[in-house]
């Protein structure tokens, strides 16, 4: 089952990729403001959690649409499952590194 892969439309992932740097720089400005801050200026509040929402939208929004692109199925040849096995097994350790780093940072604040 050999199927072409729906082309990235990279204008989107660039506009989208925009959002989460604009975000970003919004949220740059709110850097310096303590829990306490955000606790008493429910606007800073509030503006901090929208460009968040922003940013991850924007994430979530490139993932999905890079794997709709993917040819998925649920049909897996024994060659396809050999060579993932082989060379792409790391990808779930590489992943699960990046969410215990991410962690770990969170227990630190």
């Amino acid at each position: 089952m050999n199927e072409k892969p729906i082309p990235i439309e990279k204008e989107k992932v660039s506009e989208r990729i925009g959002d989460i740097k604009r975000a970003l720089a919004k949220l740059e400005s709110y850097k310096n403001l303590s829990s306490k801050d955000l606790e008493k200026d429910e606007d800073a509040f509030a503006l901090v959690a929208y460009w968040f929402r922003i940013a991850l939208e924007g994430v979530l929004t490139i993932g999905t649409h890079i794997l709709s692109r993917l040819p998925l199925h649920w049909q897996v040849t024994p060659e396809e499952l050999a060579h993932t096995l082989k060379e792409d097994i790391g990808d779930f350790e590489e992943f699960i590194q990046h969410i215990e780093k991410f962690l770990q940072k969170q227990e630190g604040k």
